[in-house]
């Protein structure tokens, strides 16, 4: 909770990895449009470079998922976020879920 306190408040200093934006910065112009073709998921990473490079006449990258982490929590991720970390992820973060199709919803889980 400390770090999304910390990460939501008013920024007095805008140095971009001080600040630590949204994923949407990265690959958003100031007019809200755009500025890559494509966009690679993390989940979907090996189907979406293999996409990738097919388009480009490549051959597949055959990316392999190698030593997952399991969530050492009952809940998974959820169980991370109560109401107040809930909130803070959905403001800091909620033009990330709508652009990239996530959930818009974060769960909360059992504390």
């Amino acid at each position: 909770e400390a770090f999304l306190d910390w990460r939501i408040r008013p920024k007095l200093d805008r140095r971009i990895f001080l600040t630590l934006p949204s994923q949407s910065w990265f690959v958003v112009g100031q007019d809200g449009a755009l500025l890559v073709n494509r966009i690679l998921t993390f989940e979907h990473l090996a189907d979406d470079a293999a996409r990738l490079f097919a388009d480009l006449g490549l051959p597949d990258p055959m990316l392999q998922r190698l030593n997952p982490t399991k969530s050492r929590e009952p809940g998974g991720f959820a169980s991370y976020y109560d109401a107040t970390t809930k909130a803070m992820v959905e403001a800091i973060y909620g033009d990330d879920f709508e652009r990239f199709g996530y959930a818009r919803e974060v769960p909360v889980g059992v504390a």
